[in-house]
């Protein structure tokens, strides 16, 4: 179960508790003292915050059992000719390709900074911008466990087949597992 604590979409929600480290903290307490404990409790994350960390280490503090990287970040658009906000709530979440620098690199300071990402007890979902397996070993390399993938399927609905098929060859190739790659790129070197 995915609480979305994120979502700039709307004018009220996510946006407004989602950049707070205790209200994240309680929400996420309170959900997962409502639920099974079969249930997995992921918590995605904003990206329109100062230090990502402190939300997910709120996040774990509350209860979740993995960390979903990133939601969209908050954007508009302006029409020139009746010059008015183009979106109905006058902002929204941009998504795509142009999210992944910054995805990658709080899906990164995250797996580097919090002891239970970089143990691996609590996995990251990375998401934002994922187009090709490049992509995806980018995340993985930063220290994501999986992926999640939106944008880019309404472009291309062949893309989770494409980026299997490049996996399996990639990882074939270097006789390795996604596993064993888990956060490599924050080796010290």
């Amino acid at each position: 179960m995915e609480i979305n604590v994120s979502c700039p979409n709307i004018k009220k929600g996510g946006a407004a508790f989602g950049s707070d480290p205790l209200l994240v903290e309680q929400v996420v307490k309170k959900i997962k003292s409502k639920v099974q404990d079969s249930f997995c409790i992921i918590t995605k994350l904003s990206p329109n915050v100062t230090d990502i960390t402190q939300i997910a280490k709120a996040a774990i503090n509350g209860g979740t059992d993995a960390l979903s990287m990133i939601n969209t970040l908050k954007g508009m658009a302006i029409d020139i000719n009746n010059m008015k906000p183009i979106l109905g709530n006058q902002t929204g979440g941009l998504s795509g390709p142009c999210i992944k620098p910054v995805g990658l690199y709080m899906v990164y300071q995250c797996f580097r900074s919090i002891p239970e990402c970089k143990r691996k007890e609590i996995p990251i979902i990375g998401i934002g911008g994922i187009s090709n397996f490049n992509d995806v070993m980018e995340y993985i390399l930063a220290g994501a466990t999986a992926v999640g993938i939106g944008t880019q399927w309404f472009v291309n609905n062949k893309i989770f087949e494409e980026i299997h098929n490049d996996l399996v060859k990639y990882l074939t190739g270097k006789n390795q597992s996604i596993s064993n790659l888990i956060g490599n790129a924050n080796n010290e070197f």
